[in-house]
């Protein structure tokens, strides 16, 4: 049910238990199940720079001064 986007509340109430267990035991089969961890992996991040590196860097007005 979960799979063809019937609400929770109602496909609960026709198994005869309630929206939480439904989701506890059977939320991993939802459509949108880990659809964030998924995004994450598919939008390419800017790479994180190093505070070290980036605070031993002299900046540029302390270097001309």
């Amino acid at each position: 049910m979960q799979q063809q986007g019937v609400n929770l509340w109602e496909a609960a109430g026709y198994l005869g238990m309630t929206p939480e267990m439904l989701q506890k035991v059977y939320g991993h089969h939802h459509p949108d199940f880990q659809n964030e961890a998924v995004g994450a992996f598919k939008t390419r991040r800017r790479k994180p720079q190093s505070l070290v590196k980036s605070l031993a860097k002299p900046k540029r007005a302390e270097a001309d001064a």
